[in-house]
């Protein structure tokens, strides 16, 4: 009777380790389960960085090519401005030739 009590006692023993076993696994998985479902949650967020990334980098490339375009523009601008100025000064200069040839005029009409 002693060996049949003693088998039982060590059989609860050993059901309520593996009971204990397996509450273990199941907190285990779930523990598993939340670090997968944490990294596809952080995979997601990189994803969405990686993406608001090139979208900021196209608006960069954009707004250097824009820059490029008025820098040209301004370039030309100024090229033209220049031209504008020769055109005057040689307006300028015909202008004060032509008073200083009507001066000579006046003065041998006298």
């Amino acid at each position: 009777m002693n060996g049949a009590k003693s088998l039982v006692h060590e059989y609860k023993r050993w059901m309520n380790g593996a009971k204990s076993l397996v509450h273990e696994y199941k907190r285990w998985m779930n523990g598993a389960k939340s670090l997968v479902h944490e990294y596809k949650r952080w995979m997601n967020g990189a994803k969405s960085l990686v993406h608001e990334y090139k979208r900021w980098m196209n608006g960069a490339k954009s707004l250097v090519h824009e820059y490029k375009r008025w820098m040209n523009g301004a370039k030309r601008l100024i090229h033209e401005y220049k031209r504008w100025m020769n055109g005057a000064k040689s307006l300028i200069h015909e202008y004060q030739r032509l008073v200083q040839e009507i001066n000579t005029l006046s003065l041998i009409l006298q």
